[in-house]
Formats: C-alpha cells, sequence, structure tokens
C-alpha cells in the first residue's frame, strides 16, 4: 500500500509537470500567429528591396484557389511554364477574394 501511494505521488507530479508543460506549449502557439504576422510586416521592405514578393505571391494562390477549376487549372499551367522554362509570363488574379468567396459559396449549394 505504501508503494502505491509513493507511486501515485509520483504520477501526479508528473501529471503536474506535463500540464505545466502543456500549458506553457499552449500559450507559445496562441501568441505565434502574431509574431508570425510582425515578422511577416517587417520582411516586406526586404522583399522589395531583393525584388522577392513571396507574401505578393501568397496572396495571390490564395486568389487562385477560389478561381473556378478551369481558370485555376490554367493559372497553375502558366505558372508551371513561367517557373520551368524562365518566359516572361506575368500572371495575375484580380478582383475581390470576397466575391470569389460568395461565388463559390454559391456554387458549392447549386451543386448540391
Amino acid at each position: 500500500r505504501k508503494e502505491l501511494c509513493e507511486r501515485h505521488e509520483k504520477l501526479e507530479q508528473q501529471k503536474n509537470s506535463l500540464l505545466g508543460t502543456i500549458a506553457n506549449q499552449k500559450k507559445f502557439l496562441s501568441s505565434l500567429p502574431s509574431h508570425l504576422k510582425s515578422l511577416k510586416k517587417a520582411s516586406l521592405p526586404v522583399q522589395q528591396q531583393l525584388g522577392m514578393l513571396h507574401t505578393k505571391k501568397l496572396k495571390q494562390h490564395h486568389a487562385a484557389e477560389l478561381l473556378p477549376s478551369p481558370l485555376y487549372i490554367t493559372y497553375t499551367q502558366l505558372l508551371g511554364q513561367k517557373e520551368a522554362f524562365g518566359e516572361n509570363i506575368e500572371v495575375e488574379v484580380n478582383g475581390s477574394t470576397k466575391d470569389a468567396q460568395t461565388f463559390a459559396q454559391q456554387q458549392a449549394k447549386q451543386e448540391m
């Protein structure tokens, strides 16, 4: 019985230690988006100076995902050709992402 009590105490200590570790990790993870956002914002001048507009590319890719399938396929094929062959092709998605999301939702409802 004594051994069980000692084992129980050790397990409780381990449990409390793990709960503390989990709490610290949750705190870190919850603050991570704001840190990433500030890093992204801080890197914009460097990206512009070096001609590497990674943030702009990400926005373009997210906007392209909202395109209807034929346009999205055309977009990805043109980007692939540009990267593979180094061709001077400019591919850009223009328009409101909110309107595109609304349109995509309407299309999904109609397909049901």
